[in-house]
């Protein structure tokens, strides 16, 4: 709710869903200060990469500052210029990452540890000093499990359910049926399956399961046509699609392993990001045909 602007400011998007789309954007950008050729534009692009970085530290969004690592590497490791950079790279990217993360939230170092099941003394947030309680204490709420430990719960708790009823393997728990069934005896009910992936197959079944990875190859297949095009053709589209595509990768691919659904408020931010990579591929391949405008990107008359 609004409560959590307090100590997660997202704006009106929440801070889960916000942190994901940061973490999109900043891929954007960083495809931006490479595309620049002056000096004087790439420090302003380095400076609003250094401000969107702090907003995303900011939501406390574990999953999305861990997602960054992995869209830097996907990103140095499809732009061909940077690729022989790599091992610099990753490193000046981590060091600005954590000082950046230090200087301006200390405290998200002791909420990703939480969320990974630490129990012991915190040292860099409001609640330094203090013990966590145990997972006995508080499993009625939920309070007292780590980020990880309660997903795992409430997706057994969903399979309970497919395990009592075989037929649901095969169609799903339905919509709105995941959050049902994630509650089992005293455990508290999830809001929503936490997966993009996973989301699929609780709510869909095996036929699903089958969809989603026809979408994952048709997906791949048309990107990697419109970065070879782009390549040859308009090197900003080159760059920005690997952009984009290293933010789909950051917030539906890894930060979607345990975040959001297919159904809940949150599921647009699975589809806003693959549309983008869509729409820039598109160019790609329009400007690669006959009647197309090769090294254009705006659209033909």
């Amino acid at each position: 709710g609004m409560g959590k602007q307090a100590f997660r400011p997202a704006g009106i998007g929440g801070a889960i869903n916000i942190g994901g789309y940061r973490a999109t954007s900043l891929m954007i950008v960083m495809g931006q200060i490479l595309w620049e050729k002056t000096w004087r534009r790439r420090a302003l692009y380095c400076a609003l990469f250094l401000l969107m970085l702090c907003g995303l530290i900011q939501t406390f969004s574990r999953g999305g500052v861990i997602s960054l690592f992995g869209a830097f590497a996907l990103f140095i490791a499809l732009y061909a210029p940077l690729r022989k950079h790599v091992v610099k790279l990753m490193v000046l990217l981590t060091v600005v990452t954590f000082l950046t993360i230090f200087l301006t939230n200390p405290g998200l170092i002791d909420r990703d540890l939480v969320g990974l099941g630490y129990q012991g003394e915190l040292h860099l947030s409001s609640a330094a000093g203090t013990l966590t309680k145990s997972q006995s204490e508080l499993l009625e709420s939920g309070e007292g499990l780590s980020g990880f430990d309660i997903r795992t719960l409430w997706w057994k708790n969903a399979l309970g359910e497919m395990n009592n009823h075989p037929v649901k393997y095969l169609s799903g728990l339905g919509i709105g049926g995941f959050v049902y069934y994630s509650q089992f005896f005293d455990t508290v009910p999830s809001p929503e399956v936490n997966s993009y992936h996973f989301s699929f197959f609780f709510d869909i079944g095996i036929l699903g399961v089958f969809l989603y990875l026809a979408m994952v190859v048709v997906l791949i297949v048309y990107l990697y046509r419109g970065i070879q095009a782009a390549a040859q053709r308009d090197q900003y589209l080159y760059t920005m699609l690997i952009a984009s595509c290293a933010g789909m990768v950051a917030d539906t691919v890894i930060y979607g392993l345990i975040d959001n659904d297919l159904t809940s408020y949150g599921a647009k931010y699975l589809w806003v990001p693959v549309a983008l990579c869509l729409a820039i591929a598109r160019l790609a391949l329009r400007s690669e045909s006959p009647t197309g405008c090769a090294g254009k990107v705006q659209p033909c008359e």
